[in-house]
């Protein structure tokens, strides 16, 4: 079961007069900070407690030169994490200019990162996988870097589309929340066959361009793929179970043929089913000797 996602920003001024400042090598309020470039343009905190986390902005505040974006991410079961974006590194990726300061695209974040808080998002289903491994890893900094990269590429991909864009973004807000809803019911039974494209726009109530298009915005995938990943997913969890055949895991998932899935499933994770299947009953073997 998905836990929410809850994400909120804050555009916050810098006080120092000094630029290119490592964060990495500050240790304030006890929080993990990782200085993805070493000049304090893009980076991360970490803390156990997010009021902390909200706090830790009026002392980073000390240390940063000009405008930038702070992003919170944190679910009940979770650390918080704080990304922090500078003005003018956005400013490099962006096609067009803006102001973190003004209204209007304080706004399209504002929209942006709501729909990124939705349930079954992908950008919800990446943080709680990133999330199960945080914990156990021994390489907490390149984890970090792995999940905040993705975040922010993902983060100014849609940024981005919405400043190309002619319609603002509150005005396609509610065929995004249309595609959503199509993708929760779409996914709540995943053994059951998958709609074909023409039905899900049907659904929507779209061209089937433009429902692919909005779509792949969404979730970063054509609807036909992230089906496909999700089914995979659930099946992979299905197979460490230990209570299912590899061909009774292809059928649950909806599939008509055992060897399609096999090759479905290592292309997707580099292995095939029977690794999963075999490592986990020799595990169970092991216990109950």
């Amino acid at each position: 079961m998905n836990e929410n996602l809850n994400i909120s920003f804050e555009i916050v001024s810098g006080k120092s007069k000094t630029k290119n400042r490592d964060l990495g090598k500050i240790n304030v309020h006890n929080a993990l900070i990782v200085d993805f470039r070493d000049n304090s343009s893009f980076f991360c905190a970490v803390s156990d407690n997010r009021d902390n986390l909200k706090a830790l902005n009026y002392e980073l505040a000390e240390y940063l030169n000009g405008s930038y974006l702070f992003i919170y991410l944190n679910t009940a079961s979770s650390d918080s994490i704080l990304l922090g974006m500078s003005e003018k590194w956005l400013q490099n990726y962006l096609s067009s200019c803006f102001n973190l300061q003004e209204n209007k695209f304080v706004v399209l974040i504002k929209n942006l990162l709501k729909n990124f808080s939705l349930s079954h998002s992908v950008v919800t289903s990446r943080h709680l996988l990133f999330q199960k491994h945080f914990v156990s890893t021994e390489f907490t900094s390149l984890l970090l870097e792995s999940y905040a990269t993705q975040f922010v590429h993902y983060f100014l991909v849609c940024i981005d589309s919405e400043l190309k864009a002619e319609t603002p973004l509150n005005y396609k807000f509610a065929d995004y929340k249309k595609i959503k809803e199509i993708e929760h019911e779409i996914t709540k039974n995943l053994s059951k066959s998958a709609p074909s494209i023409k039905e899900m726009a049907d659904m929507a109530g779209m061209s089937i361009t433009k429902f692919k298009t909005l779509f792949k915005e969404a979730f970063g995938e054509s609807p036909h793929q992230y089906i496909i990943d999700k089914k995979l997913f659930f099946a992979k969890e299905l197979l460490q179970t230990g209570q299912y055949s590899i061909t009774e895991v292809s059928y649950k998932i909806g599939f008509n043929y055992p060897s399609g899935f096999t090759r479905l499933f290592k292309n997707k994770f580099q292995y095939p089913p029977s690794v999963v299947f075999t490592n986990k009953n020799t595990l169970l073997e092991l216990v109950g000797n």
